[in-house]
């Protein structure tokens, strides 16, 4: 497939997702294969991010909740592997948590776990940044959680 083409916009609001919000950096189209970043405010890094979900034809929402984790870090990983950037994933990865447990309906035990596969699957391809990341992950969810996770039992 060819690249798709970065179109650079003035706000998140000119993205041509009805599903769009604030916090969102870069958009890619599956129809049209484009990549719609904000001028002066993606980064590099998260461009290529945008690219690599475009290129591979991912849904917005996958069926599976380690279908979106996978999704996400695969493309993560392209971008690291293209830019050298993110260093840091635990903003990253406390989004999948969360979207995990909301959307999917996942416990966050589940949550975590499904993250961790992930990372056992890609392990070599990313900075150790990320795995002390995870770790910090895993210790805000013992703080809240509890280690034995008796909440969600």
């Amino acid at each position: 497939m060819k690249e798709p083409k970065v179109k650079w916009v003035k706000s998140w609001r000119d993205f041509p997702n009805p599903d769009k919000t604030s916090s969102q950096m870069g958009f890619s189209e599956a129809e049209t294969g484009d990549v719609y970043a904000i001028k002066g405010v993606t980064s590099r890094a998260k461009v290529e991010h945008e690219k690599y979900h475009s290129i591979q034809g991912h849904p917005n929402k996958p069926y599976k909740a380690i279908n979106h984790v996978d999704n996400e870090i695969k493309a993560y990983v392209y971008a690291f592997k293209q830019t050298g950037q993110p260093k840091h994933l635990l903003q990253v990865m406390k989004a999948l948590f969360n979207d995990q447990t909301r959307e999917y309906k996942t416990t966050p035990r589940t949550a975590l776990l499904n993250i961790r596969k992930t990372f056992l699957k890609y392990e070599g391809r990313y900075p150790e940044t990320w795995q002390e990341d995870y770790s910090k992950l895993v210790k805000e969810y013992i703080k809240v959680f509890g280690k034995n996770n008796k909440r969600n039992k």
